[in-house]
């Protein structure tokens, strides 16, 4: 019999083999679904599926026992093309509801996106001000001193022996102080000397 030659092979003139290949490719579907409008939609095509393997056992039967080429056609055309629309429906349902709910992931993966980029922008904005700032008070840390050894320099180049640059830098600039202090302190005395012995 050619009805029992088909149904052992595994391609699409297989009936059974294309009803076990849709109910494999769903199941799969439905392990990856956490959607309850995409599992109703899911569980209404395996209970079509379910009443399509029937309508199919019943077709098959009566090839088996001949002469029910009439009744085969009529459930060809009023149950099997229904559960081939109603799979298609339900198909098209669970493509719709898919693409919804990766349309709202994109948004959400596109609002935290936003969201971290003004993070990083804020965090850039507030790390260029920082640094800035450091520089700054670097700049003034190293410079304010220089400043002010540069207007005591001013002073006793000018005359004023009496000039002491005093640093609480606790670092070079103290040493530098210290030295120009000494050095103010000896000038002053030669100059002293020199004017003692005139």
């Amino acid at each position: 019999n050619d009805w029992d030659k088909i149904i052992q092979e595994k391609n699409a003139d297989n009936p059974y083999y294309l009803i076990d290949d849709m109910r494999s490719h769903f199941k799969s579907l439905a392990a990856d679904n956490d959607d309850s409008e995409v599992e109703n939609n899911l569980d209404m095509i395996f209970r079509v599926l379910d009443n399509l393997e029937k309508c199919v056992d019943e077709v098959a039967d009566n090839i088996r026992e001949g002469g029910h080429y009439d009744d085969n056609i009529e459930i060809l055309k009023t149950d099997i093309y229904v559960m081939t629309d109603m799979i298609q429906e339900n198909i098209q349902k669970y493509i719709y509801r898919e693409a919804v709910l990766m349309e709202q992931s994109r948004e959400k993966i596109a609002r935290s996106v936003r969201v971290l980029t003004w993070i990083i922008v804020v965090l850039i904005v507030f790390a260029f001000a920082a640094t800035v700032s450091f520089s700054r008070w670097m700049t003034h840390k190293i410079t304010d001193p220089i400043f002010g050894l540069v207007k005591a320099t001013k002073k006793f180049s000018g005359g004023n022996f009496s000039v002491r640059f005093e640093s609480n830098s606790h670092d070079e600039i103290d040493v530098l102080a210290d030295s120009f202090n000494d050095m103010v302190r000896e000038i002053s005395l030669l100059v002293e000397n020199i004017h003692r012995d005139e």
